[in-house]
């Protein structure tokens, strides 16, 4: 791949990043503005339902990780 080439493709993929880390950062803002955390919660397992069972693996080890220490 050309030196210009190789610069095009990591400008494309940092733009992608940013519009990502924004869309990430609006939802964020989104779902703690419902305050009632039924609702959130009904909200999350939505979200989780689209997931595959691997990502749902990873997803479940990544909070039991954080979350440890913290009882």
């Amino acid at each position: 791949m050309s030196k210009e080439l190789t610069l095009e493709v990591k400008e494309f993929n940092r733009q992608i990043q940013i519009a990502k880390d924004n869309l990430v950062s609006n939802i964020d803002v989104l779902f703690y503005d419902c305050e009632n955390l039924e609702d959130q919660a009904k909200i999350f397992r939505t979200i989780l339902r689209e997931f595959s069972l691997y990502n749902l693996e990873a997803i479940k080890q990544y909070v039991k990780i954080s979350t440890e220490g913290k009882k």
